[in-house]
């Protein structure tokens, strides 16, 4: 995979507790192929969050998703961001209690 096949929906990425270990993933690397505009790394939950902590997935995903608009197009995938959305200090790094 190279800089052609770069994914330009807006992606979020939840790295769950039980991964973040030496081999923890790099935004960085997600980035290079993936429209990353946030990355949440989480305190609980592992293989199956959305059962263990259900609270903790859902929270980000309605979090992410209250970023945009629908109705308006960004590219191809249909989705606008709102104005607000854009996070002040720049960083793309969330924090869920």
């Amino acid at each position: 995979m190279g800089p052609a096949d770069f994914v330009v929906a807006p992606t979020a990425v939840a790295v769950f507790h039980q991964f973040i270990d030496d081999g923890r993933p790099l935004c960085e690397w997600a980035q290079r192929l993936h429209n990353v505009i946030s990355w949440t790394p989480m305190p609980r939950g592992g293989h199956f969050a959305a059962f263990e902590v259900p609270e903790l997935p859902a929270r980000d995903i309605a979090a992410f998703f209250s970023q945009f608009r629908l109705g308006e197009q960004v590219g191809k995938v249909g989705l606008a961001p709102r104005a607000s959305a854009t996070p002040s200090s720049g960083s793309l790094v969330n924090s869920v209690p």
